[in-house]
């Protein structure tokens, strides 16, 4: 299992090979303890100027070499270093599909 320190700086990569940027942050829920939203600085080819918000439920798989990620991205406005606040029983039911463990 990677640690939150190895999963910053991962590069970021869709299914279908496009580069999208590096891990600068995690959102960690404390409850469970497990990893809700990763924060991605753009790649600069991209020449996007918002970080990117991929939540656990878009990741398809964490290794030591990359972040795979599914192809759909949506830009979120302000997301530096903010987190929706969860509802307890979305946290439950998120947490319950996907562990990184299991990655």
């Amino acid at each position: 299992m990677l640690t939150t320190k190895q999963i910053k700086k991962l590069p970021v990569i869709t299914v279908s090979g496009k580069k999208l940027g590096r891990v600068n942050e995690v959102f960690v829920d404390p409850e469970s303890q497990s990893i809700m939203q990763y924060q991605v600085t753009p790649h600069r080819l991209l020449s996007l100027d918002l970080p990117l918000l991929i939540h656990r439920s878009q990741v398809v798989s964490v290794t030591s070499e990359r972040l795979l990620v599914e192809d759909n991205v949506v830009k979120a406005k302000n997301a530096v270093h903010v987190i929706s606040p969860l509802l307890p029983s979305v946290v439950s039911s998120v947490a319950a599909t996907t562990t990184l463990a299991n990655e």
